[in-house]
């Protein structure tokens, strides 16, 4: 989703106007301060991701497809690692050494970040 200039404005005043109606998200109302966090930080896509039901499909843009992947990929590891019996997990560790064990997901670094994407 790419938002004009004038639709951006647009969105922070409503935004601003039902947060200061003490309008918050209860139901299927919209949250305006992740609206404004959204717009404010360029991030429309998650607008798309949030309130999808409010949306005609838009295919997703890549690179939040690839981190999405990334992220589905460690919650994989992370589940799979903790569902295994003790004694499994021993030999995984004796396999990839403990550093690596329990797998966890480092997050991004910012100075490495577009590397990934």
């Amino acid at each position: 989703m790419k938002l004009s200039n004038e639709q951006r404005l647009v969105v922070a005043m409503l935004a601003g106007i039902q947060r200061k109606l003490g309008i918050g998200e209860h139901d299927d109302e919209v949250d305006p301060d992740f609206v404004t966090e959204a717009i404010y930080h360029g991030q429309e896509w998650s607008l798309l991701e949030r309130y999808a039901g409010l949306f005609h499909s838009e295919p997703t843009p890549p690179h939040v497809a690839k981190v999405r992947m990334h992220i589905l990929m460690w919650s994989v590891l992370e589940e799979s690692y903790e569902a295994l019996p003790r004694a499994d997990q021993a030999r995984v560790m004796a396999q990839v050494g403990p550093s690596a064990c329990p797998p966890r997901f480092p997050g991004y670094d910012g100075r490495d970040e577009q590397l990934l994407l």
